[in-house]
């Protein structure tokens, strides 16, 4: 015979006791600062200075023009790297923080369940890469 398969759908929701006080758009907005924009601007911030200190530093030594060059075009490829992880971060995480955001504030997720669930894990695969 035919196998028949049950689907229960659970979403979950933050449920706030005083909504008049601290509703979901402000928590979502504190989630995205304290996991995000927190987050960014220190490895920005970070790896700026590091960039900067290691751009700056002058290989010790007699001048060789050979091996200053190949400094040089290694400082230009570690400075690349720490650009790349800062963007790659950003890449990451802003999609699962926009669709939080969405997802509080304009889709419901009662009724838009068919279309969250493809792409909340999408988006939470991604975060997590």
């Amino acid at each position: 015979g035919a196998v028949q398969f049950f689907v229960r759908i659970v979403v979950c929701q933050t449920c706030l006791e005083d909504s008049r006080v601290f509703d979901r758009d402000s928590y979502t907005l504190a989630v995205f600062i304290a996991t995000f924009v927190i987050p960014l601007a220190v490895l920005a911030f970070s790896y700026t200075c590091i960039g900067v200190k290691l751009w700056g530093r002058q290989t010790p030594g007699n001048a060789d023009e050979a091996r200053d060059r190949t400094h040089a075009k290694n400082k230009k490829k570690v400075v690349k790297m720490l650009a790349v992880v800062v963007i790659l971060f950003a890449v990451c995480w802003l999609p699962m923080h926009l669709f939080n955001f969405f997802s509080s504030a304009i889709w419901d997720p009662m009724k838009d369940y068919k279309i969250l669930q493809p792409v909340f894990f999408a988006v939470h695969w991604l975060s997590n890469a």
